[in-house]
């Protein structure tokens, strides 16, 4: 079984409904939204009015590299997490700001390569006690 679930956004019909991931990040299980094509990664969160707690967005990518994260059409501040192919913490920007497009664009430092990004609540990195080097665990989805 795959689980599917769409936010309200002002339109609901223009947000695609995403696959879920499971992941547990310190003690606590987040479900994320994750993102298949290039469309819904620009889209990102931009398009949810309201993101539920212990939820957020994850972006996969098959090759690694340095990965940039925009807040256009952001609504609220977000922690963005940047993990390695063992999907362990390479960096982390802690509260980013919906003001700072288009002037910022968010990346994990050179000569780091993220195949993971994820997008939680502000804040949230911080209450859990999340650093560099640790991991997040995948939950396998209940096929």
């Amino acid at each position: 079984m795959v689980l599917h679930q769409a936010l309200p956004t002002p339109s609901p019909a223009a947000l695609p409904k995403y696959p879920i991931q499971k992941v547990q990040i310190g003690h606590e299980e987040f479900s994320l939204l994750v993102t298949r094509t290039q469309k819904e990664r620009e889209l990102g969160l931009g398009a949810v009015r309201v993101l539920p707690e212990h939820q957020g967005m994850l972006f996969e990518f098959s090759e690694g590299g340095q990965v940039g994260i925009w807040m256009k059409g952001m609504k609220y501040p977000i922690d963005i997490i940047w993990l390695d192919p063992k999907k362990q913490v390479i960096h982390i920007e802690r509260n980013a700001q919906p003001s700072s497009y288009p002037k910022n664009i968010f990346t994990n430092p050179a000569g780091t390569s993220a195949y993971y990004v994820i997008e939680v609540h502000a804040g949230e990195t911080t209450r859990l006690g999340l650093q560099k080097g640790q991991s997040v665990d995948f939950i396998q989805n209940d096929q």
